[in-house]
């Protein structure tokens, strides 16, 4: 089963605010989340955070985006992306 990612208004903006090259890390790692959001692998490393059932951060350097995975309707929705110092904080 494949997957659709949606980022959300302020993943959005996040991205937006980056450069290029990290640009362009995400929509690999992205790619990856729609094949399998559950598996780390090379360029699409996964983990879900301590304390949540549902909530994952997928990392890309120093950055992180953290999204949630609904299976039922075959969607990942990331919410934010932020560097790893203050993505955690919310």
């Amino acid at each position: 089963m494949s997957f659709r990612v949606r980022l959300a208004h302020g993943a959005l903006r996040d991205l937006d605010g980056l450069d290029a090259a990290t640009q362009a890390r995400f929509a690999r790692a992205f790619d990856g989340l729609g094949e399998d959001p559950y598996r780390s692998r090379p360029g699409c490393d996964i983990r879900v955070l301590r304390g949540t059932k549902d909530v994952r951060a997928v990392r890309v350097g120093p950055w992180r985006a953290l999204n949630r995975i609904d299976a039922e309707d075959g969607l990942v929705l990331v919410t934010r992306i932020a560097r790893r110092r203050s993505a955690y904080g919310r």
